[in-house]
This record gives C-alpha cells, structure tokens and sequence, in this order.
C-alpha cells in the first residue's frame, strides 16, 4: 500500500488540500470535505461511526444516519480511487484514514517540531532555527476556516492556532540565541500586539529591546503589561516576567549574548569540479552539512592543468565569492585552487592531508564515463568518496525526500549515512529503496528495510520511509522525480572501473540530483559489525556481477 499511497499528500494547515502527483484532487461537498477533515486529523486511529454522526450532521443527523455515514465514506473512496481507496479503512470501531506521516503537513510539522525542540534542548539553536522556519513556511492560512463553528473543528482550531504561536515562539528562542535581536523585533512586536495575554513572547519582545539598547523600552512594555493585567483581570504579571523587569533594571549580565567561540570545522568535505560553474551547485546540495553547529565544513577545490596557470587568479576570486555567499549563509567553507599535473593523486594527498570525511567530485554529462581522475581518487582515498551528478535548473520542493536504494550491502549502508546526513541537515524525509519479491517466491526487502530504520532512528532519529519498487533503474526512477537527492551505494575494484548499467542509467536519466558513494576504509558510522540480512539489492543485471 505504500507504493500506491506515496503519491498522494494532504494539507491541514490553510485550506483543505488534497494532491496526487502535485495535481489537485476535487473533494467537494461541506459533508464530504467535513468528512476528510475529521479523519485527517485523527489519521492513522479510528474514528466511531457514533462520533462522525454527531459532528457531521450536529443536532439534526438525518432518518438512516448510519447509511448516510456509509454513501460518504464510498464517495471518498471513490474521491481518492484508484491509487488511495485503501487508504479509508474500516474497523469494528469506526473509520480510520493511513497516511504516511510525512505525507500530512499536520503529522509532518508534529515530527519536525519535536526535532527543533531536542535541537535547542541540546544547544543547537542554528539547526532548531532553520528546522523551525522551515516549519512555519508549511502553515498556509487558518486552518479549518471553512469548518467554523462546527463541532468538530472549533476545538481543533484554536489547538492548531496556539500550536503554531509555540513554534514561533520557539523560533524565537532559536534566533535570539543566535544573536538575531535585532532582525525578530518587528514580528516579536507584531506577535505581542495579536496576543497581548501571552506572557511569553512579551519576555521575548522585552529581551530584544534590551539587547539593542533599548532598556527603556523594555520596561515599558512590562508596565503596559501589567497595567492591563490589573485593570481587565486583577492579576499581576507572572514571577518570570517579573523576574526579566528586576534583571533589566539591574542590567543584569546573564541577559547578555555570551560570546560565542569560532567553531572550529573537524570534517572537511572536499568539493571537486571542473569549472567553478560546477561547483555551485554542488555547493548548494552539500551546504546543509556544513553548518555551523555540524562540526563539518565545506573545502571547495579546482585543479588547473598547467597551462591553465594565467587562470589561477581568476579561479581564486571566484571561488572566495562564492565562499562569501556561502559563510553569509552560516556555512562553514574554504577553498583552494591549484594547477596540478596529476589531479587524481593531488586531491587523494589534500584529502589525506585535511582528515576529509568525504570526498565529492562532479559527474557531469559531458564525461560519459569515469575519468582517470575518477577511478584514482575512488580507488585510493581512505574517506568515503561520491560522484556527484546534479541537475542544473532543478530546485526540489519543499520537503522533498532524500531517496537510498537499500539492499543491505557495505556500500549501501555507506549511502544511508550520507542520507541521513543530507535528510536532517534539510530537514526533508528519507526514504528507503527496496526490490519486490521475484515471481519464484522470494521475498521483498521489506524486513532488510526495517532493520536499516531502527539503526537510522537509533543513530539519527530519523524514521525512514520504505518503498517497494520493482528491481532496475525504472523502479527507482519511478520514485526520483522531485526528490531533494538519489544516493546509491558504490562498490568499487580498481580493476573494474565501470559504473554498471543500472547506476549509468540513473546518472543519465534521472530528474534529481544523484550520488554515487564508495565506502572508505575508516568504519562507517551506521552499518553493523555483520550484515543484518543476505538479502542483496539488485542495482545491475547478470553482465554487471562485479557491482553488485
């Protein structure tokens, strides 16, 4: 059912939405869009007939509720037929809607919330900032406005309207821990004015005044406050907005920003192209996984031959604007630019030489197969290494998922960690790439799916998605077209360059950007000290044995 329900996303937070394939699917009729609402927001439990009745129709349900309830239910499968009928299933108690979390914006910013928040529990507030914003952007109106007064959906709106006040305001935690007084002030001041009665944003919004040296003004806001407080409800302000006015009239020093060390980068990732066209878009893939707080940076790298050596000023000035842009964007990168007789062993010794934990070189089009340089750096640097093909013009959506082709293999573990890696650092799902059962009576990959998301949840928190497709490159192509990133496990032998069809075919064919990662020798992060599984993914055909 997966595989049928993957196309399908649901949207709660504005409008209600139903998509197929990024297409509208029409869902008319108050009942009926009522009907959908309910279950959507009480996805993946069932929902009693006794309790749909009462919200749908209130204090007038119709002669043959029960039967009235069925027509509806039958309308909305046939709504989401063929592909999502089976996603409306029946119970001894009810009715009840399966959706993947990741495919209902609800279920979605619930998840990504919870990782903000362990974000900025665990003093990460860049990463809690960029995953809340990311958050907020998902929320496209007032939710359940068209349901007003219904019984079913008051109580949910005003749930929904102070669930997204919480993620603001903890995007305000976020930024203010950042040293961003300054640019929240507006929407602090804005957030106060809607909501006059919450105690928290005033504390944020008098924090952000006193930091721009606006004591004052801050105090002020506090005694606008607690005037209100006394004269509509007799109460004063709470003790820990009280406490905030003491600490700024004393000017209290733990209200400053503590100055924060430079963080100090441990694992480069090296960035190879041929032109320094080619490297923007690699930088733009690899960029999340250089933040600041990731004790990972960016070294972006160009090899000139030698008689390109009028160039090297160029490429330099090149390259230090675009770690410019990068840096401005909180993204830890360097650079270097040298002209080099022997590229391969050149960036095999820099990736020695900096302790890289992983080594990126541009796949482009125009190669057509592996250059010398390819196969010397695959063959002889001890990091991981990936070949990078990305595709110029194409932007994701957002919350695009990161696709892994998972057979249980060393490379293929090696590929899970660098989507784990790429899937939180961008917030976007990851999904798992599995094979069908074969006609004589193998089984799917499935159970070997499983085991790699327990080790993805235990070691990153992440929740993989599984897909079963059919064995091939159209399998996994089926699955490619919009997604943030394809990564593919790479086993390597120096004495077997070649890709193999199928990985050839997906450099070739497919709409997202595609990598290709070898294992190095240091060990990896995710994969267990024996494989959890026999069962092996199936990424080449009989003539490809050695890629397997």
């Amino acid at each position: 059912m997966a595989e049928r329900t993957a196309a399908f996303t649901f949207r709660l937070l504005g409008p209600l939405d139903v998509r197929r394939n990024g297409e509208q699917v029409p869902v008319d009729g108050p009942h009926l869009r009522a009907l959908l609402a309910m279950l959507l927001l009480r996805a993946n439990a069932p929902v009693s007939r006794d309790r749909l009745v009462d919200d749908l129709w209130q204090h007038e349900p119709p002669r043959h509720a029960s039967n009235a309830l069925q027509v509806l239910v039958s309308r909305l499968r046939g709504a989401l037929a063929p592909d999502g009928a089976a996603m409306v299933v029946h119970s001894t108690v009810g009715y009840m809607l399966a959706v993947p979390r990741s495919k209902l914006d609800l279920l979605r910013v619930e998840d990504d919330w919870a990782a903000a928040r362990a974000a900025l529990c665990a003093g990460d507030p860049e990463t809690a900032s960029r995953r809340l914003s990311a958050t907020l952007d998902v929320w496209r109106g007032d939710p359940l406005a068209e349901f007003a007064g219904r019984w079913f959906a008051d109580a949910d709106r005003h749930r929904l309207a102070e669930m997204r006040l919480a993620v603001q305001s903890d995007w305000f935690d976020a930024e203010l821990a950042l040293g961003h007084h300054h640019q929240v002030l507006g929407e602090l001041a804005a957030v106060v004015a809607k909501h006059p009665n919450q105690e928290r944003p005033l504390r944020q919004l008098m924090l952000a005044l006193y930091r721009c040296g606006r004591q004052v003004d801050a105090l002020a806001e506090y005694t606008t406050a607690r005037r209100r407080l006394d004269d509509d409800f007799g109460l004063a302000p709470g003790s820990e907005l009280q406490q905030l006015e003491r600490a700024i009239l004393q000017q209290d020093p733990s209200l400053d920003l503590p100055v924060a060390a430079t963080p100090v980068a441990s694992q480069p990732i090296i960035l190879w192209s041929s032109s320094a066209e080619g490297l923007a878009p690699m930088a733009a893939l690899a960029a999340p996984l250089a933040t600041q707080a990731s004790a990972r940076e960016l070294l972006l790298v160009r090899l000139l031959a030698g008689d390109e050596a009028t160039q090297l000023s160029g490429a330099v000035a090149t390259q230090a604007e675009l770690v410019h842009r990068l840096r401005r964007s909180r993204i830890v990168a360097r650079s270097a630019a040298f002209t080099s007789t022997s590229p391969g062993d050149d960036l095999v010794r820099l990736a020695d030489e900096q302790s890289s934990v992983l080594v990126l070189l541009e796949f482009a089009d125009q190669y057509g197969s592996l250059l010398d340089m390819h196969t010397t750096v695959l063959a002889d640097c001890a990091c991981d290494v990936g070949l990078l093909a990305t595709r110029e013009g194409k932007r994701p959506r957002a919350h695009a998922p990161v696709l892994v082709p998972f057979g249980g293999n060393d490379h293929d573990w090696t590929a899970l960690e660098l989507g784990c890696w790429i899937a939180r650092a961008s917030n976007a799902p990851l999904r798992l790439l599995g094979v069908s059962g074969r006609s004589d009576g193998a089984r799917d990959a499935s159970r070997t799916l499983s085991s790699a998301s327990l080790a993805t949840q235990r070691s990153y928190g992440i929740v993989a998605e599984p897909e079963i497709v059919s064995p091939g490159a159209d399998g996994i192509l089926g699955q490619a077209d919009g997604a943030r990133a394809l990564v593919v496990g790479l086993s390597f032998r120096r004495g077997l360059p070649e890709l193999g069809s199928v990985r050839e075919t997906l450099l070739a064919r497919s709409e997202c950007p595609v990598v290709l990662v070898r294992r190095g020798r240091r060990p990896g992060g995710l994969a267990p000290a024996r494989a959890v599984t026999r069962f092996t993914w199936s990424l080449s055909d009989d003539s490809d044995a050695h890629s397997r």
